[in-house]
């Protein structure tokens, strides 16, 4: 089953800026790149019954943080791109059997979250250096969210306060740091920055 959608459909769907959306769709594509090579250098081991997921990990962290580091700041890409190196690579090799895991698919769909995480966190910092004081949780309101999403979505919380949503405190929808996958994966939540 495929889990991914179009990049462009994906953001779509989203209450973002024109811009916004571009700067995702182009993030999310330039992700799925390095995904795609850390998968064909995994598919490639594989062949060569030689699976080095310490090598293949570090070369994604290399790659990837090149990537993040092109739509935010290199301290975050340094915190950052690691943990998400460990959650990629832990989740490949429980599932050594499963075709799923090395596929276009799973780039695509880790690559459309990914994007959010990634300029989400550049949105939130460029608002606090900008002088904005509030923000709000906005979801998209078509009845797919998830109840945590639902109950916090129009709430308006000081800048630099976290969200409750459900188990978690988050700065804004799919932070990475504080947020659990049951709160990131396919959110389409937005934050509205506010004077």
């Amino acid at each position: 089953m495929k889990r991914s959608i179009p990049f462009s459909k994906f953001f779509g769907e989203m209450n973002l800026t024109k811009k916004q959306r571009e700067d995702r769709e182009k993030a999310a594509k330039d992700t799925e790149e390095v995904l795609l090579i850390l998968f064909l250098v995994l598919l490639e081991q594989r062949r060569n019954h030689s699976i080095n997921y310490e090598y293949a990990r570090n070369e994604f962290i290399k790659e990837y943080t090149e990537v993040v580091g092109k739509y935010t700041d290199r301290e975050f890409a340094d915190i950052y791109v690691p943990l998400v190196a460990a959650d990629i690579i832990n989740t490949t090799q429980k599932h050594p059997g499963d075709e799923w895991y090395l596929s276009d698919d799973r780039a695509a769909f880790i690559a459309e979250n990914e994007a959010l995480s990634v300029l989400n966190h550049q949105d939130y910092k460029e608002a606090t250096d900008r002088g904005f004081t509030r923000k709000r949780w906005d979801d998209v309101k078509d009845n797919r969210e998830r109840d945590a999403h639902i109950l916090i979505g129009g709430t308006t919380i000081p800048i630099n306060q976290k969200f409750h949503v459900g188990d978690d405190y988050m700065e804004f929808p799919h932070d990475y740091i504080n947020g659990s996958p049951e709160n990131l994966v396919n959110c389409r939540c937005h934050i509205t920055y506010l004077r």
